[in-house]
């Protein structure tokens, strides 16, 4: 079931209050906390946030968890740095970039009302980027990226918070 109350679940993730009952742990919020590492992982593919800050920062699963049915294409993850202000949209991706533009940018679409005060990022990590010639040509891609700032990397990705 989609979280149709997704703004009022930021909303009371930002206070640090109550979660809201479409917002419950386990189901599409899967953590909520100041830990120093953030990881998703996925078929050999991982993306890791460094949070040495100790911001406030929400996991969200996407698939079969924050967004189920109402979005036909959507990222496999959503992190929001409530501190300061990020939101990350993960995709672990095998070798089809083009699919995985198109799936942040459908979660972006969805989302983007419960947004307003945050910087976009879009994060992809593919089995091997190599396999897709001129991907920054990619016309998904350059819609994109006038939207937000988006990183590629095979395998593996981490990054600082405080560096996005």
């Amino acid at each position: 079931m989609d979280c149709t109350n997704f703004e009022n679940c930021f909303a009371s993730l930002e206070e640090r209050g109550t979660k809201e009952k479409n917002c419950k742990k386990n189901s599409c919020l899967k953590s909520f906390d100041q830990r120093k590492s953030i990881a998703v992982s996925e078929n050999s593919k991982r993306y890791e946030l460094i949070n040495e800050r100790k911001d406030q920062v929400a996991v969200f699963r996407m698939d079969h968890g924050l967004l189920e049915t109402n979005v036909r294409a959507k990222c496999d993850y959503f992190i929001l740095d409530i501190d300061l202000k990020h939101a990350i949209f993960v995709e672990l991706k095998g070798k089809n970039l083009s699919h995985a533009f198109e799936q942040i940018e459908e979660t972006r679409k969805y989302l983007i009302s419960g947004l307003k005060e945050y910087a976009l990022h879009g994060r992809i990590v593919t089995s091997n980027r190599t396999n897709v010639p001129n991907v920054k040509a990619n016309p998904k891609y350059v819609a994109l990226k006038k939207k937000m700032d988006i990183k590629i990397q095979s395998n593996e990705l981490k990054e600082m918070v405080d560096e996005l």
